[in-house]
């Protein structure tokens, strides 16, 4: 999972010009030898959540849920995560007929959230937690995965390729 992760920041994280997709053959092709971790601690998860993006921001920890049709029990939300329950302290909730929550990211003092298949994103007042504005991202066919390089977004669609957006756009 770490490294995974680790691999996602990467190629995530560089230079290329705004909506240009990237490819990087290099991490198919060299081989990681190994990978050397402690577990320093363990923490509850509500099972019901359907987990689609996680952040830290602010010594807290946000979960961005999707809900879908085969998983009633589920919801489309993101809130912070109550650490000694696992559960999550609800601050926004999609209509899961329309969406389907995925990656959130933080950027320039404001909340960003993608959906899956609305090629719709929201951007978040982090301290209300209200609805400033939606954006369509039309490029790609879904968004999943979303982070930042402190200047524009890093965006996953499902395929090997990372979408580079103007965070301004």
């Amino acid at each position: 999972f770490w490294l995974l992760c680790l691999i996602t920041c990467w190629t995530a994280c560089n230079n290329n010009t705004p909506s240009e997709s990237i490819k990087n053959e290099s991490l198919i092709h060299n081989e990681i030898t190994g990978l050397e971790f402690s577990v320093i601690n363990s923490y509850p998860h509500d099972t019901q959540s359907f987990t689609e993006g996680f952040l830290f921001h602010k010594g807290d920890l946000y979960e961005s849920t999707g809900a879908t049709n085969d998983l009633p029990q589920t919801k489309s939300l993101f809130g912070i995560v109550d650490l000694t329950t696992g559960k999550i302290n609800t601050k926004v909730e999609l209509d899961r007929k329309k969406y389907f929550g995925e990656g959130i990211t933080f950027l320039n003092h404001k909340l960003y959230q993608l959906t899956w298949k609305g090629n719709i994103g929201f951007q978040y007042d982090p301290a209300s937690f209200k609805m400033e504005r939606s954006f369509s991202f039309n490029q790609s066919k879904e968004g999943w995965g979303l982070c930042n390089d402190g200047q524009q977004f890093c965006k996953s669609d499902g395929t090997e390729y990372i979408w580079v957006l103007n965070s301004s756009t």
